[in-house]
């Protein structure tokens, strides 16, 4: 359950940076990439709603701004390029399709569930991201 929980910690601080790149990308193509960097700050959002509301569910209780921010590092408020931005998501990304993989000994649907988000995740890091020459 502790690697559940290291989950939802995780994805409230990467939200948290990922909306940092979107409001202060610098460079060329800037509508299209910070479009893509809002998409992804929302789908975390998503993902850190459901997860803590199952994880409620399931007897895991969502842990506090706090307690992610003593675990995962905020980013440092400054402009950065595209490749600058997507080469940090990607690592988040590839970080995050880890620590599912350490999560275990919970109901199946749940697992299920954690396998969907990192599909998505995978896809976008090691696909889309890595095609973008990242």
């Amino acid at each position: 359950m502790e690697e559940y929980k290291n989950l939802e910690k995780m994805l409230k601080v990467y939200y948290n940076n990922i909306q940092t790149l979107h409001r202060h990308l610098i460079g060329g193509n800037w509508f299209g990439n910070h479009e893509v960097l809002g998409k992804y700050y929302e789908k975390i959002q998503e993902d850190i709603d459901y997860l803590a509301e199952l994880g409620l569910a399931i007897g895991i209780d969502e842990p506090t701004i706090q307690e992610s921010l003593n675990s995962y590092k905020e980013l440092e408020i400054i402009d950065r390029t595209e490749k600058e931005s997507f080469v940090i998501v990607k690592g988040y990304f590839n970080n995050i399709v880890a620590q599912i993989n350490r999560i275990n000994n919970l109901p199946i649907d749940v697992i299920n569930k954690l396998q969907d988000m990192q599909t998505f995740y995978r896809i976008e890091s090691n696909y889309k991201l890595y095609r973008n020459n990242l």
